[in-house]
């Protein structure tokens, strides 16, 4: 695909006409045999494109701050969310470590209570926080993309953090080494705390 030339907006035109009307109002010299209503146009002219001119540069560049608060209000957000979905990934990993064949059924089962034994899913905490992660990871993956771009430091953290959970957890269902897992849960942890460090330089830097 062609790279397409980069518009300029239409406003900044404006604002080159109108400087480029007033240049040729100052430099350009009234003709001697002009009558004085002419001149006296041109002086109104001149404040009239001076003023103009003044009013939309401040215009536009009021425009063009707002726009970068937004986009800071915006990555402010989504780094959040993303931090969030951080915090709920360490719950996941701390409810599988304590609870690796999920909650059992509390209750008394009996003939009434069959078909409510039944339905018990022991893994239902784990998967409404695996829900919950990916909804704010969608959110902030969205937010993060398109006002800076895929390749933001934050999210190859995020990338690095998960594939370290992917790790930990693949270790949980495969090891029996209680050594093997303490190790990849601390790289999981470290993955952690350097996504925080990340998030936090770039809410910094905005």
């Amino acid at each position: 695909m062609k790279n397409r030339p980069r518009r300029i907006p239409w406003l900044w035109l404006l604002v080159v006409v109108l400087l480029a009307a007033l240049l040729a109002d100052i430099f350009v010299p009234v003709p001697a045999l002009a009558s004085e209503t002419t001149k006296t146009l041109r002086s109104s002219a001149l404040a009239l494109l001076a003023s103009g001119l003044f009013g939309l540069l401040v215009f536009v560049l009021q425009s063009g701050r707002s726009r970068a608060e937004r986009r800071r209000d915006v990555l402010r957000g989504a780094y959040s969310l993303l931090l969030r979905a951080a915090d709920r990934v360490m719950a996941l990993d701390r409810e599988q470590q304590a609870n690796p064949k999920g909650h059992h059924y509390v209750g008394t089962i009996s003939s009434q209570l069959s078909d409510e034994y039944l339905r018990h899913n022991p893994f239902a905490t784990a998967e409404a926080i695996g829900a919950e992660i990916e909804r704010l990871y969608a959110e902030a993956d969205a937010a993060i993309v398109l006002e800076a771009g895929p390749d933001n430091p934050v999210l190859d953290a995020w990338q690095d953090m998960m594939e370290s959970y992917y790790m930990c957890d693949a270790s949980r269902r495969n090891e029996n080494d209680p050594k093997v897992i303490a190790e990849h849960r601390e790289e999981l942890n470290e993955m952690f705390i350097a996504l925080r460090r990340v998030a936090h330089v770039r809410m910094r830097s905005l």
